[in-house]
């Protein structure tokens, strides 16, 4: 039977269970939801609706980041098989700082550690398309100060940080 799920390690992490990471990466149990809402969940589709996005194109010389923090891990599996589900165009993330890239991390019932950052990549990747898109983990001490200093001394930051 054919289920609906945003993400392999959400919906373990909801059901209490595990997927092994060759499930994320095969769409033989995947209905695509291309442009389609989903009753009860926030789907690119209703995000373009309700902020009025008329195109997710965005530029390849633009560029875009999400910061993560306190052990949160990203599934390069999971945001493949996010966007066949929608039918988005698949492409990985750009670059990669600080690690936390783990498609076996966030394959087990302790995938808690992937929800946001999984959530944070797939639905910023949802909304601007083809713009090279930055993983920046950051572990130092003062989460914040430290971080923005290092990105200030970047020589070309990405121009869009999402934070959450």
């Amino acid at each position: 039977s054919k289920r609906h799920f945003l993400s392999p390690s959400f919906y373990a992490a909801m059901k209490g269970g595990n997927y092994s990471v060759s499930d994320a990466t095969t769409t033989s149990n995947i209905t695509p939801l291309a442009t389609r809402e989903l009753k009860g969940y926030v789907t690119p589709a209703l995000l373009n609706r309700i902020y009025n996005i008329d195109s997710n194109n965005g530029l390849q010389h633009g560029s875009q980041a999400v910061y993560e923090t306190i052990g949160q891990t990203f599934s390069p599996s999971d945001l493949t098989l996010f966007q066949k589900q929608f039918s988005l165009p698949l492409e990985p993330v750009s670059h990669v700082i600080g690690g936390h890239s783990d498609n076996h991390a966030c394959a087990t019932a302790h995938g808690n550690n992937c929800i946001e950052a999984n959530l944070d990549v797939q639905y910023l990747m949802a909304v601007a398309n083809n713009v090279p898109t930055t993983y920046y983990y950051w572990s130092g001490d003062d989460f914040l100060l430290d971080w923005i200093q290092q990105v200030a001394n970047m020589v070309s930051p990405p121009l869009v940080f999402s934070i959450s």
